[in-house]
């Protein structure tokens, strides 16, 4: 399993593409590991891992944008400015200094 170091001065837009899928490949082993715990990384089901390159696939940034448009602009407006910089902050409380 490939992990990144922390970093937390990183935003989500400075990732590369390796970067975006060594840790979607992570989270997706976490929870199929937290399904079923006696499952090896071995186990996971192919198309989830080792998927091809599908040049036909619309981009992930085209799913989120359509997505984000379904959002209402108030909805928009309770989103912290810094949202993006203390996201884990925000999901799991401030556990580092600023």
């Amino acid at each position: 399993m490939t992990h990144l170091p922390p970093n937390r001065d990183r935003s989500i837009a400075t990732l590369t593409l390796d970067d975006l899928e060594a840790i979607i490949t992570s989270i997706v082993e976490k929870i199929l590991q937290q399904e079923k715990p006696n499952r090896q990384s071995e186990d996971l089901p192919t198309a989830v891992i080792d998927r091809p390159y599908d040049a036909t696939a619309r981009p992930f940034w085209e799913i989120v944008t359509q997505l984000a448009t379904q959002v209402s602009k108030q909805e928009w407006a309770d989103v912290p400015s810094d949202a993006s910089e203390k996201l884990d902050d925000y999901f799991y409380g401030n556990q580092s200094p600023s």
